[in-house]
């Protein structure tokens, strides 16, 4: 389950944000075009307003799975360090443990 998660919140994040394609390049392209436009154009200024919003919350949800998916790998690196150090101090118990004594 926890690698279905990741797949897909990365494969969000991906498509939103990061990736060369992603719709917030395309969304930041377009804004820039309406900018473009509404200085030639100022009749077009309250239809690049109101992209601003939508900006504004693919960031926010962008940001949002980038916290969703650091806070996952780190649970996960967290849960495979307590591991590694439980699997040490057995190691260490075992290499420190008196040994017989027999003839």
């Amino acid at each position: 389950m926890r690698g279905k998660l990741l797949e897909t919140a990365g494969a969000a994040y991906e498509a939103l944000y990061e990736a060369p394609e992603s719709a917030w390049t395309t969304a930041r392209a377009v804004a820039k075009k309406l900018d473009e436009l509404a200085r030639i154009d100022t009749t077009m200024e309250p239809v690049r307003q109101a992209l601003e919003p939508a900006l504004i919350a693919m960031q926010d949800v962008s940001y949002s799975l980038r916290d969703y998916l650091a806070a996952w790998k780190q649970t996960l690196t967290g849960s495979k360090q307590s591991r590694t150090a439980w699997r040490h101090s057995i190691n260490s118990s075992a290499n420190t443990a008196p040994r017989s004594t027999r003839c």
